[in-house]
């Protein structure tokens, strides 16, 4: 499993902006961005930012929580691979932006926005780091200006409250902008301490189960966290079981999205089926089932399959059905197995049933019920999908 960001990155680290770009740019790539030209001139008669601190510092003029527009030299600026992306950036996009301006231009760069930390002496860049980067890439100047909207952390902040005003600035920006991932617009809605970014955080943390980086020495890790929220919101109780058992029984280190969602859909529909046949085996029979197939199927199989037998993967069970891709047919592929469980293992289920889970009954049946729901354009195809093994 590789090392999250947060195991590697203290709180209170800050690097270069401009190191970055020397560190990951150079040779021809490195001359490509000095081909362009600064196209217009930098503001003028806004007041230099080493000024503005030197005057904070020594208690004239400005002080805790002022805001000041100032012309930064970029060599001078910092940003936060806690909770930034200054680590991550798209110098391939640099290139895209500046070839499609003809250069670097001050009147779209607009003012960037960054705080002065006290303690460290330091100001940290929250919005603006590809603006940083691409004016450093055309001058390759570290004496090059830029305007920025300057705060002053209070003195009394701790790093940790620094680190969510910081981020909270960073999360607004980041959330209108297309070109950020989903895990960079987690980590930056966590920092900011989003509630809904810190309930999915904390609900995801009962299983030992990480988000882009935030959880420390997490077992598993989330990228497909979306999901599992939408799963959370239309059926908490089943995504937790589900949850509980997959990881429980280390079925993978990646927690699939889309497997979620359709396990806790599948819990949701047919819950009522699997708990007789707990209650009949005096067992859990849907962790076991998990167990059965993503764990000990490959050796199970092995006599049919003989070198081709492997484990079930979550990509076998949300694999697309030609091209309807919503989480129906995951839902009839986990009904497919639990019957193929039942069945193999000899576990009782009602006898009036002729699967653990049955397809027929009346109209209030769970089966009907999942068909009904199901969208008109896959409802034909779905009890095929159940009763066709895929494994």
């Amino acid at each position: 499993m590789s090392i999250t960001m947060s195991e590697i990155i203290r709180m209170d680290e800050l690097v270069r902006i401009v190191d970055v770009f020397d560190q990951k740019v150079k040779g021809t790539d490195r001359d490509y961005f000095s081909n362009f030209t600064v196209l217009d001139r930098c503001p003028e008669n806004l007041p230099l930012m080493e000024d503005v601190i030197r005057d904070y510092e020594s208690g004239n003029n400005y002080f805790d929580n002022d805001i000041v527009i100032v012309l930064a030299r970029i060599g001078d600026l910092m940003s936060s691979p806690y909770y930034n992306r200054i680590l991550e950036l798209k110098y391939g996009n640099h290139r895209v932006h500046l070839a499609n301006r003809g250069g670097f231009s001050y009147g779209s760069a607009d003012t960037l926005s960054g705080f002065y930390r006290p303690g460290q002496k330091f100001v940290s860049v929250t919005k603006g780091n590809n603006r940083v980067s691409m004016l450093y890439g055309v001058t390759q100047d570290l004496d090059a200006r830029i305007a920025i909207s300057l705060k002053f952390h209070s003195r009394d902040l701790s790093v940790e409250e620094m680190i969510r005003v910081e981020s909270n600035d960073h999360n607004v920006d980041a959330n209108y902008r297309t070109n950020q991932t989903g895990d960079h617009r987690f980590k930056s809605a966590f920092y900011a301490r989003d509630p809904k970014a810190v309930a999915l955080y904390e609900f995801c943390a009962k299983f030992n189960i990480g988000i882009a980086g935030t959880l420390p020495d997490a077992a598993f890790h989330a990228p497909r966290h979306t999901y599992i929220a939408n799963a959370v919101k239309d059926a908490q109780g089943q995504t937790e079981r589900y949850l509980k058992a997959f990881t429980e029984n280390d079925c993978s280190k990646e927690i699939g999205g889309s497997c979620t969602l359709a396990g806790a859909m599948f819990l949701k529909y047919f819950s009522k089926y699997i708990n007789k046949v707990d209650e009949l085996n005096s067992c859990d029979s849907f962790a076991g089932c998990l167990r059965y197939y993503f764990c000990d199927w490959g050796d199970k199989s092995r006599p049919i399959y003989g070198k081709k037998a492997r484990n079930v993967t979550q990509e076998d069970i949300t694999g697309a059905t030609t091209d309807y891709k919503k989480w129906e047919p995951a839902v009839a592929r986990f009904v497919c197995l639990y019957n193929a469980y039942v069945d193999s293992t000899g576990l009782e289920f009602p006898g009036n049933q002729q699967t653990a889970i049955p397809f027929n009954g009346s109209d209030n049946s769970c089966w009907v019920k999942f068909i009904s729901s199901a969208n008109s354009l896959i409802r034909p195809q779905l009890q095929n999908i159940a009763e066709q093994r895929f494994f």
